[in-house]
């Protein structure tokens, strides 16, 4: 089968394309970066303000062409506030046969994100996956469209163990919420050696010393995982997330997780066996206190979360295989 991949060649995004690879399909890569008049920075930017119109004509003009160049079996859009509704008219009438399918992690309600464009468009899709399930039931009440449950997964050629020696006791790497912060600032008035970094968190109430970098970095994560004692898992408020890439990256280099209780956590991992809960600021200080003066703990946590992690098959190869067998 021909696969049209349409996405950023970054991030979860490429291992998600490179899943469909593993799958034996003939994935031809119609790269974002690729297609647009900007670099990607500024076509985030651009796209948060409304003021892309440029880059996104560009985009649409392009992927008209390639698919009636190649003609595919399947389009897999990868988060598609960038496709117009009448680009994908126009490849339904080029060839009605060819099965378009929506792949997203985003609250799609939520106005963080531009979903305009998706929104407008989604009868024309065959088929939609987010791992967001409050979404599907909106989604649904709008379109007559399908809709499937698809959970974030990790990327097993990325997060992997590495032995490095353990420079840090706890680490948080992601961008920058009141919400995380309330938690960060816990971790840091504790004698912890603590590592903090990610986009915004110089506009916190926290001091800049004790931030790395402030930043999208994905290079320099994977090698911060592997040096830390333990990773903490955090939820996007601003999503509504119950999950994050994080809950599987950081077991699966045997790294143990200090993570934010819920209903989902709890189905995936054994408390204080394979990954450590807490509800609030407090009860995570407490159990930090407690667990970095007993690292012995937190080895014997990090080798178990590891293991249920690999038995959960959980990596983005596992995902797109789930997908692919909805479809």
């Amino acid at each position: 089968m021909k696969v049209l991949y349409c996405g950023s060649n970054n991030g979860t995004s490429r291992s998600r394309k490179n899943g469909l690879m593993k799958m034996g399909y003939d994935v031809i890569n119609f790269e974002l970066e690729k297609n647009i008049l900007t670099n990607f920075k500024w076509f985030q930017y651009l796209e948060q303000k409304s003021l892309n119109i440029l880059n996104l004509k560009s985009v649409n003009r392009q992927l008209i062409n390639k698919v009636k160049k190649i003609n595919p079996n399947l389009i897999w859009i990868d988060k598609g506030t960038y496709v117009y509704k009448e680009t994908l008219e126009k490849i339904k009438k080029f060839n009605n046969n060819i099965v378009i399918v929506h792949h997203n992690t985003d609250d799609i309600e939520s106005n963080k994100h531009q979903f305009s464009n998706y929104l407008n468009s989604l009868d024309l899709y065959d088929a939609h996956f987010t791992c967001n399930k409050f979404n599907i039931d909106y989604l649904k009440q709008i379109s007559s469209s399908h809709f499937f449950y698809n959970e974030i997964g990790y990327d097993q050629n990325i997060f992997y163990p590495n032995n490095s020696d353990k420079k840090y006791d706890l680490f948080f790497i992601g961008h920058h919420e009141p919400e995380y912060e309330k938690y960060v600032s816990e971790v840091i008035e504790t004698d912890t050696k603590f590592f903090l970094g990610g986009p915004g968190w110089y506009s916190s109430k926290i001091s800049k010393s004790n931030i790395s970098f402030n930043n999208f970095n994905e290079k320099i994560y994977p090698k911060i995982i592997n040096s830390s004692l333990a990773g903490l898992g955090l939820y996007s408020k601003w999503n509504r997330n119950i999950s994050s890439g994080r809950i599987f990256e950081i077991p699966a280099c045997k790294t143990a997780l200090i993570v934010k209780r819920n209903h989902f956590i709890k189905s995936i991992y054994q408390e204080d066996s394979e990954a450590i809960f807490f509800d609030n600021p407090s009860e995570l200080s407490s159990k930090i206190k407690s667990l970095v003066d007993n690292k012995k703990i937190l080895i014997e946590i990090a080798e178990n979360g590891y293991r249920r992690c690999l038995n959960n098959k959980c990596t983005w190869d596992n995902r797109i295989e789930e997908a692919c067998n909805d479809l």
